[in-house]
């Protein structure tokens, strides 16, 4: 579902609004209750501290979150099946539900969103690569500062951008596959409704 979001992000003048909108269409359940709850309570803390939106977003996601407050990874959890690795209709993973809210609060403000993101807590490594994807798919690779990119380079020993040119390849061959794909199914049915 991520890769749908992103690529509902390379639309040019797409807002995150739109971004959340494409999300709404295509997430089901609980991952899609999960999304609205957060979207809707984004839309009342513009303004508000900090400290009220963290609490406020991880007050409304915990009723979706199979793994509630237990976000720490141990030795002892290794192989236990727990709810937080069995697929529900009713619950949601938060990292994207809480990525989006983060991008909405911020109105789309690449730095300022993946710092909120990250600073929140729980699992925030995962919530700032999504709203990095999601806003650096609406902006573009200059919202990026070009010594973090290059920081980031060096450190991970990875060409960040070359990875970014070829995911955005891989969703548009997507896109031309499921173009192809829903042309051929819109005539067979066209075929089969004149055959009638």
């Amino acid at each position: 579902m991520l890769a749908g979001v992103i690529a509902a992000a390379f639309i040019p003048g797409t807002t995150i609004e739109a971004v959340v909108e494409a999300a709404l269409s295509v997430a089901k359940d609980g991952t899609r209750d999960a999304i609205a709850a957060i979207a809707d309570v984004a839309a009342g803390l513009r303004g508000e501290s900090y400290d009220r939106v963290v609490a406020e977003f991880h007050r409304v996601i915990a009723r979706f979150s199979p793994i509630g407050d237990d976000v720490q990874h141990t030795e002892g959890k290794a192989g236990v099946a727990t709810d937080a690795y069995r697929l529900s209709r009713r619950f949601s993973i938060e990292e994207l539900p809480l990525a989006l809210g983060f991008a909405l609060l911020s109105e789309g403000d690449f730095d300022r969103a993946i710092e909120d993101g990250i600073d929140s807590g729980r699992d925030t490594d995962s919530i700032g690569v999504m709203i990095g994807a999601v806003l650096g798919a609406m902006h573009g690779s200059g919202v990026i500062d070009a010594r973090v990119c290059d920081k980031l380079d060096q450190t991970n020993q990875v060409d960040l951008l070359g990875a970014a040119d070829c995911f955005t390849q891989t969703v548009r061959a997507i896109h031309r596959a499921d173009g192809a794909r829903d042309a051929i199914k819109r005539w067979v049915r066209d075929e089969l409704t004149a055959a009638a």
